[in-house]
Parts: structure tokens; C-alpha cells; sequence
């Protein structure tokens, strides 16, 4: 697997997080909704001594579509393995893991120390979340050196 393919699969994962999150969430939310709506009085929300029941009702609405939300990349990466890798079978998933694997190796390698960032020097892409290609990958480098250097002349 080259570099370029590696960077592009990696873009229809994140695709494949975002739609599943946004579904998951939204269902949950939607059914947890309905859920609340099809009890005929909020007295199971009496848990909460001294907060109405609507308000305990509305929280455990927000919490069902959060749960949905951070479920979602654990079932959009198992979509991605299955849908995604269409066509290159386990050896493909196989080498995209150690892609995966390698490329955070040079992150890991490049990326600055956190504890030397402040607000005027704040830390770039920790991650490398944002890179999308090996062009991104040396722009990112780029920044990564550029924080050293600004945290040498503030060290100074």
C-alpha cells in the first residue's frame, strides 16, 4: 500500500465515523425521545431529589444521543473494515493496520514535547489528525519545527 492510497483510505474512514456517529446519534436521540414522550406521567424521573422531572428527562435525552455520537466511530470503523476495504480482503485491512501503525510511529517521532505550549505558542496538530496527504505530512512537519524553534527563543 503506497502513501497516497493509505491517506485516501483514511479519508473514507473518517467519512465512514462521521456518517455513523451522526446516524447513531440522531437515533438514539430519536428514540430516546420517543421512549420519554410514551410514558404517561415523569414519575420514574423522581430519582433526582429536587430537580424537576422534565429537566432529568431532557438530560437523559442529551446523554442517550451522546452515547450515540461516541459510538459511532467503533461501528463506522467496523463498516470501514467491511465496506470500505472492498476488494482488498484481510491482506488489505492487514496492511493499511501497519500503515497505520508506521505512520503514527513518525508522528509520534516529529511531534514536539505538549508541556512547552502556552497561548501565544500553542501546540499544532497533536495528532496529526488533519494530514490527508504527504504534502499535509510535510507542512505538518513543518509546523512541528516551527513551534521547536519559537519555543527555543522563548526558552531564551
Amino acid at each position: 500500500m503506497t502513501w497516497n492510497s493509505f491517506f485516501h483510505h483514511r479519508k473514507i474512514r473518517r467519512r465512514y465515523n462521521l456518517a455513523s456517529s451522526l446516524a447513531l446519534s440522531s437515533s438514539a436521540f430519536f428514540l430516546g425521545t420517543q421512549t420519554i414522550a410514551a410514558q404517561p406521567n415523569l414519575d420514574i424521573f423522581n430519582f433526582v431529589g429536587g430537580v424537576e422531572p422534565i429537566f432529568v428527562a431532557g438530560g437523559v435525552t442529551l446523554a442517550v444521543g451522546a452515547v450515540g455520537w461516541l459510538a459511532g466511530p467503533s461501528v463506522g470503523g467496523w463498516v470501514f473494515g467491511r465496506v470500505g476495504m472492498r476488494g482488498r480482503g484481510r491482506e488489505g485491512r492487514g496492511e493499511f493496520r501497519a500503515k497505520e501503525r508506521e505512520f503514527f510511529k513518525h508522528v509520534q517521532k516529529y511531534r514536539p514535547n505538549a508541556g512547552y505550549s502556552s497561548t501565544t505558542n500553542p501546540l499544532p496538530d497533536w495528532y496529526g489528525e488533519k494530514i490527508g496527504s504527504l504534502r499535509e505530512y510535510r507542512t505538518w512537519l513543518k509546523d512541528q519545527r516551527a513551534f521547536n524553534k519559537k519555543r527555543e527563543v522563548i526558552l531564551i
